[in-house]
């Protein structure tokens, strides 16, 4: 599980009916017709210092040539600010900073959703002096408003720090989000709902039955009164593990353990992280992540739900062809479409000991293979950066058009964000595959 830090609350440590997603294929594959073009250094907002650092956590498409991404720009340490970019004609535009909630030292973007272009919703959380809070702001015909402060569960008791890491919507004004109550030395899983452009108190989630702490990390609605979460806890015998929850007409129901691979470390210290899910309809949905083996190296793991039954993880073999097999890998962002292709994005060690960024196409009836990220001209490396959770995010539309973001390190040291998209001459071609 992925461990808390001094300003983020995380926690602490059968096949589809229709298809089966067990294997993987590059993403240049010709038989998807996928391929993200070279990542691009995003610009950053007119008031960014010149050598602020940034980073892309989340990336939403509302159709081809049409998407939203959201993370955040830091122009010194324990300074960050929250921003937005919109893509247009295939190529990201400056990044523009989103307005602060009252008192934010620090804030950033963990997820978007568009239900349309230039309507859209974004959740994170932001810290103040000896708090931490979570906030919602909406989007509406392209004009972003002022953000909602989200309340914490009516537990009582200790100060909370409430952080949102997902968001998913519906319609306009209908969303829900998921994320992380911190309250002294504990870590509860929270939801939130929005309905009719108002949000609701966080409510906290029950965790599995042998659950001690706990965090969602994403979500996937497919239709209303209907999600899916997934996110990661810790059991009674201090071992990291994963969990699933749904929300079935308009009610969260407990959170279940996700079993994990055969071949995965147990016992005190096993580690594992479950941190994005795409659902391609109800009971229909497909989960990444990634766990520890017997040796102590970080494994690329997916996990189906079919009818509402979630399989056991199963181990993604898929690496570019320069990766240290020997060394972490990880799968940290996932979208599907209805065909069943999904495409992943997560990161991998080189034989030379670079962390890089890597695609993944999870699709049916083909061999496991991975395509490695290609950094802009100032690139050293991406993937597993020191100061965010993730490699960074991806979301294709049903006709296969794709964007990802992330983070890398330039050949001058810094942390920048990175856009990368599929061509848009590729859009005929992927709409035909």
């Amino acid at each position: 599980m992925r461990l808390p830090d001094n300003r983020h609350a995380t926690a602490i440590a059968g096949a589809l009916a229709v298809i089966s997603l067990m294997t993987a294929l590059p993403a240049s594959a010709a038989v998807t017709g996928v391929r993200i073009g070279r990542a691009i250094q995003l610009r950053l907002p007119l008031s960014a210092a010149k050598r602020a650092s940034s980073v892309l956590l989340t990336v939403d498409c509302a159709g081809a040539g049409a998407c939203l991404a959201g993370g955040s720009y830091s122009p010194r340490e324990y300074r960050s600010f929250a921003m937005i970019a919109r893509e247009s004609g295939g190529h990201f535009a400056q990044a523009s900073k989103l307005r602060r909630p009252a008192g934010a030292l620090e804030s950033d973007v963990a997820s978007v959703d568009c239900t349309a272009v230039s309507t859209c919703t974004a959740v994170g959380g932001y810290f103040t002096i000896g708090s931490e809070s979570g906030f919602a702001v909406t989007e509406s015909a392209g004009r972003w408003q002022r953000p909602h402060t989200i309340s914490p569960p009516t537990s009582g008791g200790l100060p909370q720090l409430i952080t949102l890491n997902a968001v998913s919507c519906f319609a306009a004004g209908s969303c829900e989000a998921v994320g992380v109550d911190e309250q002294g030395q504990g870590f509860d899983p929270i939801t939130v709902t929005e309905s009719h452009g108002i949000w609701s108190r966080s409510r906290l989630l029950r965790l599995p039955p042998n659950g001690v702490v706990g965090a969602l990390l994403s979500i996937s609605c497919p239709r209303h009164g209907y999600c899916v979460a997934v996110g990661d806890y810790v059991d009674n015998a201090n071992s990291g593990t994963d969990m699933a929850a749904v929300e079935w007409h308009g009610k969260w129901q407990r959170a279940h353990q996700i079993q994990l691979p055969r071949g995965a470390a147990g016992g005190i210290g096993q580690q594992s992280n479950l941190g994005s899910v795409s659902c391609t309809g109800v009971g229909s949905c497909l989960a990444v992540g990634s766990y520890d083996n017997a040796a102590g190296h970080s494994v690329p793991m997916l996990v189906i739900e079919s009818h509402g039954r979630w399989a056991l993880a199963r181990a993604v073999s898929a690496r570019p062809a320069n990766a240290n097999a020997r060394r972490n890998s990880t799968l940290d962002s996932v979208s599907c479409r209805r065909t069943g292709s999904c495409l992943g994005l997560g990161s991998y060690f080189t034989k030379s000991g670079r962390p890089e960024t890597m695609f993944v196409t999870l699709a049916p009836g083909h061999r496991a293979a991975a395509a490695e990220l290609r950094l802009p001209p100032n690139g050293a490396s991406a993937g597993e950066p020191a100061n965010a959770s993730t490699a960074g995010a991806v979301d294709c539309t049903s006709a296969w058009y794709c964007a990802a973001g992330g983070i890398y390190k330039t050949t001058s040291g810094r942390e920048e964000a990175w856009t990368a998209t599929t061509p848009l001459r590729q859009r005929g071609r992927n709409q035909r595959q």
